[in-house]
This record gives C-alpha cells, structure tokens and sequence, in this order.
C-alpha cells in the first residue's frame, strides 16, 4: 500500500477544529448578502503619497507594516491586512520612519490576523487581483543606522563585499553606483564603500517574522523574507533569521525565504512540541546556518508540512543543507536541490538535502538532486519514509521512487521547472498523495474537501504530461506543461507544423531530450519522431510544396529520402548523407540568411546532383 502520510495527517489535525470553523462559516443575511468574513480591513502601501496614513483605504494607506498590525492588535477581531508591493521594515512605524536599528524589532504574527502582500495598490478590491509574483512585497530585516539605505538594494549574497563589511554600507553604495549590484563589485566599489561608508551600520533583525504562541488563523501569505541575521551568542536569538516559530502553527503562503542567516535555521526555526506549521507554495532560496540552512526543527518533537516548495542553494556549515529535522516533517511535491551541507564530523554525510535526527521525515511526489554531500542523512534512529519521489543515488527503497535525472530546465539559474517530456518526473507521482487544499490555495473556500489545486507556479497540479490520457501528478514543486501542439518543435513555435520544424527535428537527428524528441519509439530523435512529425504536419505549405520548390522532384526524390530514413536495417552513413543534403536544399530555399549552406559539408556525394 502507498503511503498516504501527508494527506492523512493534515486531515487527522484538522478534523477536530472542522465543526468550529463550519460554525463560523458566514451565512446570508435577510437581503441574501453573505457578509465578509473578517471585521476590519488594514491597507498598507510604503509609496503612498498624502492622505490619512489611518490604514482605511489605498488613498489612506498605512506606509510602515507595523502601524498595520498594531491596529489588528485586538484579540476579540478577525483582520485582513493587503500590502502594496515595497520594502518593509521591522524597526519602522510612523514614530520612527527611519528606523530604530533595534536587532529585536520583528513582525509578530497574530492570532486571527491575515498578512497578504503582492498587491500594487490604489485599486484592487479583491484578493484575486493581486500578483505576489509580480508585485514583490518584502520584508527586509535590515535595520536603520549609519550607511543604511534599505531601499537602495543589497549585493552582499550575490557579490560579496571585499572592503563593505556589510549590508547597509553596501546598499548606500550600490544606490549611488547600481552597476556594482548589477554587474560586478570591483575594484571601483570597493573604493567608492570607503569613502563613502566609513562607519558600517548594525547587521539585520535577529528575526524578520515572528510567529510565538499562535495557530492556524495566523496567516502570511505572499512575502519575500529576507536579511534576518541570528547572530546571538544564546538563547532563540540564534535561531531562525527569516522567521521565529515558537509552539505556534502559522498557515504561510507564497513566501520567498532568501538570503538569511542563524546559527540554527537560516530560513526559520520551529520549536516547541505543539509547533505544527504549515508551508505552502513558498521558496527557500540562499540561506545560511551551521544547522539546517533553509529549515531547523528541535525542542520537544515539534511538527512542520511543507507542500509545492522548493529547497535550492541553502548551506549548512555542519548539517542539514536544506533542513535539520529533530521532530517530524512532511514535504509533499517539493524540490530539494543543490543544498550542501559540510559536517564537522568526518563520519557523518552531512545531510545535503535533509539531515534526520531522532526524529522522522515523510517525503512523497518529491525530487531530491544535486544536494551535497549526499540527499538525506538519518542519525540517533532517525527515519526516513520516502515514497513515488526522485531520489539521487537511491538508497530509499519505497513505493514508487526512482533514481534518473528531472533534466530541470536550467539549475545554474535556479529554474527547477521540469524541461521535457523525457524527464522520468513527469506522470510518475501518487495522486492519492497529494494533500488536501488545507491553506484554500485557490480562495475558493474548500480545503479539507479538496486536494491542493496549484504547483508552485499556480499551474493545475495533475496534468497530462505525456499526452497518454487521464493525468497523474509530477514529482517535484512544478507540474510539467506540455505543449498545445507537441510536434511544433522548431526553436520559436508557432502554433504550425510544418518545414522550420523539419528542419529543425533534422538537425536533432539522435540527440537525446532535445525540442524534437517526442518521448515516441526509441530514446532520441529518430525514426519514429520523423514520422510523427509528418503525420501532424498542420502547416499550408505541405511537404509537396517545399520539396518543389527548393528545386527537388515529388514523389521521386522524396519518397527516395523516406525509405532510408526508415529501413528497417538502417544504413547509418546513408541516412547522415541524405538527412545532410535534404536539410541543405530545404534550409537554403526556406531559410535564405541561412550562411551555412554554401559551404555546407555531406560525407558523400550529394544524391540529388542532378539537381
């Protein structure tokens, strides 16, 4: 039997709160009106310019986020807090627009207070127009004090800072001169930060968000989080850079946690034994702990779920890469990529990925790649449940796993998109796996009823991947999407089969996973690719028309190329000379700033030189 963990544990810690919110469900009133399902509405936009700054309106707009949550402060309401797209800061509010520079200053989740960014402001009345993706709205743990100019950018991760010693001095600099974020921090930056930086300010927040004490109703939903710094010599202010959870079990959504720092959870922390945080749809890009460098679980077993995330680039100086699991974690269609961990203790493998100690860690519908030293390390009887995943160099024998590369689109960019569909990923998860919609990812009201609709780009979670009928989910955070007209293959598909995507699978011809490679017959461009293609051709110009018009006779010279290319007992350097010589004429007559054709090279004679 497939395991079910995820789906089965968020149901069975859901259930017993379902009468409660079922009770709170809003009905009609006389006039049929169903009446919203929160009591005060908070608008926060950093741009705003005049107005009441009352939070009412866009027009009146909080400008510091957290003017807005202390106006949500009362436990007795339910709140819904939209953030315009900007920077925010932990140590703003409208008494200290530029800062406190305190290191304590966080955004404290609320019980019955939700976050939303994305927004642009001024005139969305609708939860459904907002844009996270677009609209980037963040929360930035750099705080005001000498040099610092939070706006400005920060090229500290990216570029290092030889001679800027910190955040704040390097965002004055890159402000004034933005090539030395955007292109490279030179010997000119460098000299440009001392004179102009002398006296670096403060590092960041010990904790950008925290989250202490609260539940399910406290939500985050559609935030970068970045430039917490857990520095502290003891006690939680080493733990979690990004966000604090201390026994609490926030619902957060849509979140891009990037570029913090900690002693212990760069991303985030989770302690205590009734933390049972759940992530949806959120990033964990770029950060940095000795132990567990996106995620570190410790303190009394706690719990944490993650469904349709991805784990990419996060160090660990000890273990963890990704996450340090010492309580229980559950990752349902997730990513794990080039995370790295480096053990101070020689015989351990350090955990790339994930790092199990004493406690357990339940994977399914997910890709673990590239995560160095190795994918998950489990210590002190820790365990791993893996199931229907992608696990590099195997080692976890459970239903459904497979060892093959996803062939991402382009991992050096940070593009874990699954690229073609010969990726081994694609239809090869458990759809009975997937987890209930607990978060309402689609807003639609409908969570344990459900399964969660979205991958991580907002694309329909199960599709058809492969064109074989009925859809079974992907592994990994990002379902596949195959082409509307899969043999339209040439380098800018227009929607039209015809000669530039001949030409195109010619030039292909046994390469494997490329445009042309339709998954059809034998692995790589051959044959029975050849033959697909033109038996969907769509294009008006059909394939009488080029072959004539590039000077060649239909059917004689054509029917002549088709037997060799699918003979039975295939001569190889007859078909390389005949696919040499056909793409010649048809690229030079179709393709006339073709500039390889002149002097095109075959390894025979040219068979229509009679032409």
């Amino acid at each position: 039997m497939r395991s079910h963990s995820v789906r089965s544990q968020l149901i069975a810690t859901l259930s017993a709160s379902l009468a409660f919110f079922l009770a709170l469900t809003p009905t009609p009133n006389a006039q049929g009106q169903v009446p919203p399902d929160f009591d005060n509405r908070w608008f926060v936009d950093a741009s705003v310019i005049g107005g009441m700054n009352d939070g009412s309106t866009w027009a009146n707009a909080f400008q510091h986020l957290q003017d807005a949550l202390d106006a949500a402060a009362n436990p007795a309401t339910t709140d819904e807090i939209w953030v315009a797209d900007g920077t925010y800061h932990p140590d703003r509010n409208m008494f200290n627009p530029d800062g406190t520079a305190s290191r304590i200053a966080t955004f404290d989740l609320q019980d019955g207070v939700s976050i939303f960014g994305g927004f642009l402001g001024v005139v969305e009345t609708e939860l459904s127009q907002r844009d996270p993706e677009t609209n980037e709205t963040v929360l930035n743990g750099t705080v005001g004090g000498p040099c610092a100019d939070p706006n400005a950018g920060d090229c500290m991760v990216p570029n290092g800072t030889p001679g800027c010693d910190d955040a704040n001095c390097c965002a004055v600099v890159c402000g004034f001169f933005p090539p030395c974020c955007d292109l490279v921090w030179d010997a000119f930056c460098v000299s440009f930060a001392g004179e102009l930086c002398p006296a670096p300010g403060p590092p960041g927040v010990f904790h950008v968000v925290t989250a202490d004490g609260v539940g399910p109703t406290a939500v985050l939903n559609g935030f970068t989080i970045t430039a917490g710094h857990a520095d502290a010599d003891a006690g939680t202010d080493r733990h979690g850079g990004g966000i604090l959870i201390r026994d609490a079990s926030p619902h957060v959504v849509r979140c891009n946690l990037t570029g913090n720092v900690a002693e212990e959870g760069g991303g985030g922390d989770v302690d205590g034994a009734t933390s049972a945080p759940i992530f949806v749809n959120c990033s964990f890009i770029a950060n940095v702990a000795c132990e567990g460098g996106a995620i570190h679980l410790e303190g009394g077993l706690p719990r944490a779920t993650f469904v349709n995330c991805v784990f990419a680039d996060n160090t660990a100086t000890d273990h963890g890469g990704a996450l340090d699991v010492k309580g229980f974690v559950e990752a349902s269609d997730c990513t794990f990529a080039s995370n790295s961990a480096a053990p101070s203790n020689p015989p351990q493998q350090g955990g790339g990925a994930i790092w199990v100690e004493g406690g357990e860690a339940t994977i399914s519908n997910s890709i673990l790649w590239d995560n160095n030293p190795n994918q998950i390390e489990l210590v002190l009887a820790g365990s791993a449940l893996v199931s229907d995943s992608d696990v590099q160099d195997g080692g976890f024998p459970g239903i459904g796993n497979i060892d093959a590369d996803p062939r991402f689109v382009d991992a050096q960019a940070g593009d874990y998109r699954l690229s073609h569909p010969c990726s081994q990923c694609i239809d090869r998860g458990n759809n009975n796996a997937i987890p209930p919609d607990v978060v309402d990812l689609d807003e639609d009201g409908t969570t344990l009823m459900e399964d969660t609709p979205f991958d991580l780009d907002l694309d329909l979670r199960i599709r058809d991947g492969l064109h074989l009928g009925g859809g079974i989910v992907d592994m990994g955070a990002y379902e596949f999407i195959p082409l509307l007209v899969p043999w339209d293959c040439q380098t800018n598909p227009d929607g039209l089969v015809g000669i530039n995507d001949f030409l195109d699978l010619l030039g292909q011809w046994a390469q494997l996973c490329t445009s042309c490679d339709f998954g059809v017959g034998a692995p790589g461009v051959g044959v029975e690719d050849f033959l697909a293609l033109l038996g969907h051709w769509t294009s008006t110009l059909t394939v009488e028309d080029v072959v004539e018009d590039a000077g060649l006779e239909y059917p004689d010279d054509w029917d002549d190329f088709v037997d060799i290319m699918t003979d039975e007992d295939p001569d190889e350097e007859a078909q390389q000379n005949w696919r040499c010589w056909m793409d010649h004429y048809l690229d030079c007559h179709t393709r006339p700033f073709c500039f390889d054709c002149a002097c095109q090279i075959c390894p025979d004679d040219d068979p229509y030189g009679n032409h």
